[in-house]
């Protein structure tokens, strides 16, 4: 039996599990039904963390992108607006153990005129390694300014290669805010358009 017949249709099963992508983001989300995309809005820090900082700064620009994306008119914090949106990420990290994705096998066979014995072993070459996995997740609460009231909020969270949670707000942001109201009450799978 020849083995180049089956070179397309591997490639081609290659191919197509690339063409998936990154997996879903699971999402939940509350709210009272009510209509908020086009009013004005400003993303705030959660208590205690400052509006001036560099992390902060980061997450509220991939938020307000994402809210402008969903319909809302992004403002300034600062600025007089008729919401505010508050957002809060939290990660935690933990070491995961990968196997080489290279080995050797080794193998051997022994036999009369109807009987057959193998055998065989595969060694990974290169050894084991640890990489850091973090589990992501970015809250977000909507408060109308005149009286605070909760409008709207959601959580999103994703599994993100390395210690970097902050680059996965982007994704998370988009995949909360999209469809937005979205399902009440529903923790449902998102794939955000890329």
């Amino acid at each position: 039996m020849t083995m180049k017949p089956l070179i397309p249709v591997l490639a081609a099963l290659a191919l197509a599990a690339c063409a998936g992508g990154p997996a879903p983001i699971e999402v939940t989300r509350f709210h009272l039904s009510q209509p908020l995309a086009g009013q004005t809005i400003a993303v705030v820090p959660p208590e205690g963390v400052a509006a001036d900082s560099l992390d902060f700064a980061t997450q509220a620009s991939a938020l307000a992108a994402e809210l402008a994306r969903a319909g809302f008119q992004p403002v300034a914090a600062g600025q007089p607006s008729m919401l505010r949106a508050t957002l809060r990420l939290e990660s935690s990290s933990r070491e995961e153990q990968r196997q080489s994705p290279f080995s050797i096998g080794i193998g051997g066979m022994t036999g009369g005129r109807n009987v057959g014995v193998g055998g065989g072993v595969a060694v990974p070459v290169g050894g084991n390694r640890t990489r850091t996995v973090t589990m992501a997740t970015l809250s977000l609460q909507i408060r109308r300014t005149a009286d605070g009231s909760v409008q709207w909020e959601g959580r999103a969270s994703d599994t993100v290669d390395g210690s970097n949670a902050i680059a996965a707000v982007p994704r998370l942001a988009r995949a909360l805010l999209t469809g937005f109201p979205g399902p009440s009450g529903q923790t449902v799978r998102v794939k955000p358009a890329p």
